[in-house]
């Protein structure tokens, strides 16, 4: 049930953060936030499926295939999205976000 909740907070605040993310409104400090936001959430998701998966782990609930493919499916547009932003540092950290989509998928 808990897991469930987590997907649709999640849902939410992909959705919160889009409009932000416009090329007509993309810029300033929402940008910055938005873009480190989502660079965190996708090393943090892809940190602990590696250690899911590759060390011992003693979880009670892992993260399934089903919710890499579920994870995938609702940051990678928005990781495309951030490549039409103008800074560097938005588009490097897309890039990187991208990279690691790719692997969890």
């Amino acid at each position: 049930h808990s897991n469930t909740s987590a997907w649709s907070l999640l849902t939410m605040l992909q959705r919160r953060m889009k409009p932000f993310l416009s090329q007509g409104n993309a810029g300033g400090d929402w940008l910055w936030h938005c873009v480190t936001f989502v660079h965190f959430l996708v090393v943090a998701y892809f940190k602990r499926i590696c250690k899911e998966r590759l060390l011992p782990c003693k979880a009670t609930v892992r993260l399934t295939k089903a919710a890499d493919l579920k994870f995938v499916e609702l940051w990678l547009p928005l990781a495309r999205d951030l490549m039409t932003a103008r800074g560097p540092y938005e588009l490097v950290t897309s890039l990187e976000n991208i990279a690691r989509l790719a692997q969890i998928s």
